[in-house]
């Protein structure tokens, strides 16, 4: 079977089906983890949570039912702030006043007033889509990625959208990110890592030196990125993407993302994984990044970590999941006040 046939994409639709349904069942009761309450839910409606971001003081999460909540204290209180009316909304992000949701079934949600309105979207394809993220640009631009191959740009906040192909197979892109300097990288199935130095108009790909799906890639500040996929493959790059180094993962998990909190020496990215993997990662001198803190919480999948803090609860985190929301000590996850201060 070839990796671009009618029967390769009819196969794994068939089968993602069946895989979704196992790693995002309806939300259920869990047992609390050590030193953290248990989970819980944005809403007594809320699916599996696929996605979350930051924004602001706001948090943001999207569930696999379509539907997108907002929470303006550090997630005690939600509210529900749209619904796709179509598929799972698989990822969120924010900038100031503009905020665009993706997902399953072709979704595309865009909002120019902080969240307040958002409005639905629809890129004119025969292709069935699943987005699986998305990247708000400067001046009102916005690309979207998704399973085999999909790549949409729109230069007017998503009204328009025009196809993008960044391969010449149908390989899936799972993830993007947007470098201090403007670099945007995309990562996806068998090790694929893609370049663009010009806001995607080409690519180039980048050798990962790993065969394993990267599911998560984020900006770490200026030049560096962290990337990382099945089988505990962790990655950065200290040039914006060019050259991809290793990091000693603590565990065999599949790591599916993640956020950057905090700035300077002190930063770390957050990710989450299967089997309710989670892992801090810390610049380590000028160039390199290693674990600083690992563990597990829970037995579901873990989307994303959250930075959760509030003048009233600094430093608190949130994980995001199948299993609804958890809230995490700070402690083991971020460095201690006053330890790796921002240089």
């Amino acid at each position: 079977m070839s990796l671009h046939s009618p029967a390769r994409r009819a196969f794994t639709r068939r089968t993602a089906a069946g895989a979704a349904s196992l790693l995002w069942p309806a939300l259920a009761p869990a047992g609390a983890a050590p030193a953290a309450s248990a989970p819980r839910s944005p809403g007594r409606a809320a699916g599996a949570l696929l996605s979350g971001c930051r924004n602001g003081g706001d948090l943001w999460v999207g569930d696999h039912r379509g539907q997108l909540f907002q929470s303006r204290d550090g997630g005690a209180g939600w509210s529900r702030a749209a619904e796709s009316g179509a598929g799972g909304i698989t990822a969120i992000a924010m900038a100031g006043s503009r905020g665009i949701a993706v997902g399953h079934r072709g979704t595309v949600l865009t909002s120019g007033g902080a969240g307040g309105r958002w409005q639905r979207r629809r890129i004119e394809t025969q292709e069935s889509l699943s987005l699986l993220d998305a990247l708000l640009l400067p001046q009102d631009r916005l690309l979207a990625v998704g399973a085999f191959g999909a790549c949409w740009a729109s230069d007017d906040g998503g009204q328009r959208w025009m196809a993008r192909k960044p391969i010449a197979d149908d390989r899936h892109l799972n993830a993007c990110a947007a470098g201090d300097d403007g670099v945007l990288i995309v990562v996806g199935e068998r090790g694929l890592i893609l370049r663009s130095a010009d806001a995607g108009l080409s690519w180039s790909e980048a050798a990962s030196g790993v065969g394993a799906s990267l599911f998560a890639v984020i900006a770490a500040g200026g030049r560096q990125f962290i990337a990382a996929g099945l089988g505990g493959a962790l990655l950065h790059s200290a040039d914006a993407g060019e050259h991809w180094q290793p990091i000693a993962s603590p565990s065999r998990a599949a790591w599916f993302g993640g956020s950057l909190i905090g700035g300077g020496a002190g930063r770390r990215v957050l990710l989450g994984g299967s089997g309710g993997a989670l892992v801090s990662l810390a610049p380590e001198g000028s160039a390199g990044w290693s674990v600083a803190h690992a563990g597990r919480s829970g037995p579901g999948a873990w989307r994303t970590v959250l930075d959760a803090g509030t003048s009233a609860a600094p430093g608190a985190l949130l994980a995001v999941g199948e299993n609804g929301l958890q809230p995490l000590p700070a402690g083991p996850w971020l460095p201690a006040p006053g330890q790796g201060a921002a240089s």
